[in-house]
């Protein structure tokens, strides 16, 4: 039982570690950003973190997007809300779709990027998820512009 717990927390460790390292590298390298998330994927999905790899999917959707690889981008979206639906975390869920409603949106489809957008709004709390609301409908104002 311990060993388990011990590779449990040590896959977190190292899955932290590259997040962090991708995290510092988004800007100035989006390419080493992805290997790096491919290598943080590796890691979750061989210490079985479920968790770990929609976190890492979520992050990767972003760096996709920002690549211009929209399936990739879409795939990974999807991949993390049906991690978040299973646990039933509305708030990650609603940040979720609201990235997939951007990922829509730059992908000049405006009619599913505004549906994934109101239901981003109808999962997000309005107390603890004030800012992803804020970003939410910052993104619903693209479609009246």
């Amino acid at each position: 039982m311990l060993s388990g717990q011990s590779n449990e927390r040590e896959t977190k460790m190292v899955v932290a570690e590259l997040l962090t390292k991708a995290d510092s590298l988004l800007r100035k390298d989006p390419d080493q950003t992805l290997e790096i998330l491919k290598q943080a994927l590796t890691v979750a999905k061989e210490g079985g973190e479920d968790s770990l790899q929609a976190e890492v999917e979520y992050r990767m959707a972003r760096n996709y997007m920002s690549k211009g690889y929209y399936f990739s981008a879409l795939e990974s979206g999807f991949k993390a809300l049906r991690f978040f639906e299973s646990i039933e975390d509305s708030s990650l869920m609603g940040k979720t779709k609201h990235r997939i409603a951007s990922i829509y949106l730059e992908n000049e489809n405006k009619a599913l990027s505004l549906q994934y957008d109101r239901e981003a709004l109808n999962l997000l709390d309005p107390v603890e998820d004030s800012l992803s609301i804020a970003w939410t409908y910052l993104g619903l104002g693209n479609y009246y512009s």
